[in-house]
């Protein structure tokens, strides 16, 4: 049997359901913002080590490329080469800090200390680039069958249809 009132409680809890669901959604598009923010900032800090290197090559080859026109064994020409090198290196670092800060404000929307205020991380911060390791903790089927109890789309799905269901029985 079913009546107004039942069916409106029935129904307030559908969408209630769809509510707690959609919201979990929510929860889990920020997580995964988060998550692209903090591996941009990630590798944004790698690249700015390596640049950091390269350009502190160049430098050192640089000196190297002096003393040997001051020995004379190279023209004077290499020098002003290298030292276009060296220009186009320290743009390129420029631009790689740039990047680098940019992916810091960004993560900084997502990491914030125990008052709520962001925290804008340093390179100093950046781990080191280690070994990554890949683990799968489960196997195919208990993966798929994971996500097919907690798939959020189905789940609202459901619930969608136990509300048509009342509409029908009504």
């Amino acid at each position: 049997m079913i009546d107004e009132n039942r069916y409106a409680i029935r129904n307030r809890e559908q969408l209630e359901i769809q509510a707690k669901e959609k919201l979990r959604l929510t929860q889990i598009d920020v997580q995964t913002a988060a998550l692209k923010a903090y591996w941009t900032w990630f590798v944004k800090g790698q690249e700015l080590r390596v640049f950091e290197n390269i350009l502190d090559l160049a430098n050192k080859r640089a000196r190297q490329i002096s003393k040997r026109i001051r020995a004379g064994d190279l023209a004077r020409i290499y020098e002003a080469e290298n030292n276009q090198y060296i220009r186009k290196r320290e743009a390129q670092l420029n631009q790689s800090q740039i990047d680098f800060q940019k992916a810091s404000y960004y993560l900084s929307l997502f990491y914030r200390d125990k008052d709520g205020r962001p925290i804008v991380m340093s390179k100093e911060s950046v781990p080191p680039m280690g070994k990554i390791e890949l683990n799968p903790s489960m196997n195919q089927n208990q993966v798929y069958t994971r996500a097919l109890v907690e798939n959020i789309d189905l789940k609202i799905l459901e619930s969608q249809r136990e509300q048509a269901k009342l509409d029908v029985r009504l």
